[in-house]
């Protein structure tokens, strides 16, 4: 499985993911719905007590909420967590660099000769003839 077959199996499963938590959730709020309309009295005669029953129940709703997610991060984490492990160990056996494998060792990189710059010809200097030695 290459690279692009992962990413695109772990988009379809955090898609499906998705999908369920909501699915979940609309169940879930229609079900509030029909409790709360059964259970609701018509005329709260404590107005004060009604504020105060609304804001216990959204501060366990939010508390429960924080936990599902912490969950789900933690779960997440340690797929991916996993997930790169594995990748990681896949990677050094096609790369051959597998734990205790012994790396070659490279040769030493040869050094080109530097260039010369190009000399300047200076014109050609006369030369005197050779004196020639008496008596010969």
């Amino acid at each position: 499985m290459d690279a692009e077959e992962l990413r695109t199996k772990v988009e379809q499963l955090v898609a499906r993911s998705q999908e369920a938590i909501l699915d979940a959730s609309h169940r879930l709020a229609e079900g509030i719905t029909k409790e709360a309309n059964r259970n609701v009295p018509p005329v709260a005669e404590d107005v004060t007590q009604m504020v105060d029953d609304a804001f216990d129940f959204a501060q366990k709703v939010i508390a429960e909420q924080r936990k599902l997610v912490t969950e789900v991060l933690r779960t997440v984490g340690d797929t991916l967590e996993g997930a790169a492990e594995s990748a990681t160990a896949t990677a050094r056996k096609v790369a051959g660099k597998a734990p205790g494998a012994k790396k070659p060792k490279k040769a030493p990189a040869k050094k080109a000769p530097a260039k010369k710059a190009p000399t300047k010809k200076k014109a050609a200097a006369k030369k005197a003839p050779a004196k020639k030695k008496a008596g010969s």
